[in-house]
């Protein structure tokens, strides 16, 4: 590969990796410290497990978050295949189980918001997938 298509991988690389380190922290810290409003805003009221699982969720967005931000700069080419299938996994089965909520009404239509995110992110993460330089 070119050095100039490794460069605008590394560049497409990066912002997907940027994107998704700020979506995550924002979304853990707002699941971690709110999570009874975020319930609300997806049209549910959590009883006490609920709260406790959401705010395990919220921590866990906000470390993989912090990790993704700490790594999102790498020019290592399997570490960075290692970030994006992390990213696709992730994410690819956040899609599943919103499509799921909102279809089984368990979360009202605010949920396909993060079903479309998650989709665009996780589509971004296979593309480049797709496309990484290749050793030589």
């Amino acid at each position: 590969m070119a050095a100039s298509s490794r460069s605008a991988w590394l560049l497409y690389k990066n912002n997907l990796v940027t994107v998704t380190a700020i979506l995550s922290v924002l979304n853990g810290l707002a699941y971690l410290l709110f999570p009874g409003f975020i319930g609300g805003v997806f049209g549910t009221t959590p009883d006490g497990y609920g709260l406790h699982i959401t705010r395990y969720y919220g921590a866990s967005a906000l470390g993989y978050g912090t990790l993704l931000w700490l790594v999102r700069k790498s020019d290592s080419t399997e570490g960075s295949q290692a970030v994006l299938i992390s990213i696709l996994i992730l994410l690819g089965i956040s899609v599943v189980i919103g499509v799921v909520g909102v279809i089984y009404r368990i979360t009202n239509q605010f949920g396909l918001l993060f079903v479309f995110t998650d989709l665009i992110l996780s589509i971004w993460s296979f593309f480049l997938l797709a496309t990484r330089p290749r050793s030589e």
